[in-house]
């Protein structure tokens, strides 16, 4: 049980996670199409900034890199409890440092568009 519960944290805060950068970008692009903010330069876009640590970890520990290794492995030697344990550390805490994040580059941007 304890198990499904973990899984469903991870599952959530990845959804939310993908959801609190969408409306980052969405409002971003509103107020810079309405001259109100400047474009944020963004480094997942940027070729040359491929090997930024952030990138770097989103594709080794991610979807993408080591976790589909780590399901066929769990299922094959029965230790997929593991696997939910590993997405719920890996997704579950960079969901609540990413939305961190986003918080604060959001109170940071919104007090440079008030002082103008």
């Amino acid at each position: 049980m304890l198990i499904l519960i973990l899984g469903a944290i991870s599952s959530t805060g990845d959804t939310l996670m993908r959801l609190v950068y969408q409306k980052y970008k969405a409002s971003e692009m509103e107020l810079v199409e309405e001259g109100r903010l400047k474009k944020e330069y963004d480094k997942r876009v940027d070729n040359n900034q491929s090997n930024s640590i952030l990138v770097r970890i989103e594709s080794d520990f991610g979807v993408g890199g080591i976790l589909p290794i780590l399901v066929l492995l769990g299922i094959i030697f029965n230790f997929v409890d593991i696997v939910v344990i590993y997405c719920f550390l890996y997704y579950f805490l960079a969901s609540v440092l990413m939305i961190s994040k986003y918080i604060i580059k959001s109170i940071k941007r919104t007090k440079e568009i008030e002082s103008i």
